[in-house]
């Protein structure tokens, strides 16, 4: 299979977190998690994704800003970003594309799907 998709996966929900790190982790996915904006910048000084599962609503730097914020960064440019999210469908589906998303997703969604999802990104 080769080496192990990394995946940053950022949300302030503890619930949806730990969820998606074990799901992810048991499908083999090598998975880094952080609580907020400002966790997950600082965790971008050592860890490189292959792809960033963000939430928006966080507070403080919400998703939006913290996808402009990575994007910015020459060495994440081109880094698929999906939004995960319980937000309205179409208003915020559209503010994630213009933030640098590459895909949107509403909550709930099933581990099967997000994975999915995450391979169909990754080329996998």
């Amino acid at each position: 299979m080769g080496a192990k998709s990394k995946v940053l996966v950022v949300d302030d929900e503890p619930i949806v977190l730990d969820f998606v790190e074990k799901y992810l982790k048991l499908k083999g996915f090598e998975v880094q998690v952080a609580a907020n904006s400002v966790s997950a910048l600082g965790k971008l000084d050592s860890f490189t994704p292959d792809v960033m599962l963000l939430d928006i609503g966080m507070p403080g730097i919400d998703g939006y800003d913290l996808a402009r914020a990575i994007t910015a960064k020459p060495k994440f440019a081109n880094v698929p970003i999906v939004f995960l999210s319980g937000y309205d469908v179409g208003v915020d589906a559209a503010r994630s594309f213009a933030a640098g998303g590459s895909v949107y997703i509403h909550k709930p969604i099933s581990g099967e799907a997000l994975v999915e999802t995450l391979n169909g990104l990754l080329g996998a």
